[in-house]
C-alpha cells in the first residue's frame, strides 16, 4: 500500500530524484576538474552519466534503457547522438 501511495502521490519519484541529486553532486565534487563547467555542461555531464549507466544496467538494449529512464526510445537516440554515446561500445 505504501509504494502505491508513493507512486500515486510521487513522493517515491521525488525522493529517487533527490538521491540521484545528491549522488551527482557528491560525484562531481569528487572531481576538480567540475569546478569549472557551466550549469549546462553539467546537466549534459549528468545526463550522460545516467544514460550511460542505463545502458550498463540493460546489457547495451536501448529500448529497455530507454523504457527505464522514462523516455521514447527516439528521444534516447537522439540525447545517445548530442552526448556522443556510442551504441555499439556497451555490448
Amino acid at each position: 500500500m505504501a509504494q502505491h501511495e508513493e507512486a500515486h502521490t510521487g513522493k517515491g519519484a521525488a525522493a529517487g530524484s533527490q538521491t540521484l541529486i545528491e549522488e551527482l553532486y557528491g560525484a562531481s565534487l569528487e572531481r576538480a576538474s567540475v569546478d569549472h563547467l557551466t550549469l549546462s555542461e553539467w546537466l549534459d555531464a549528468a545526463e550522460r552519466w545516467r544514460i550511460l549507466r542505463a545502458l550498463r544496467e540493460t546489457g547495451g538494449n536501448r529500448s529497455e534503457a530507454a523504457r527505464r529512464l522514462g523516455i521514447g526510445r527516439r528521444t534516447l537516440y537522439s540525447k545517445m547522438e548530442r552526448l556522443a554515446i556510442a551504441p555499439g561500445r556497451l555490448r
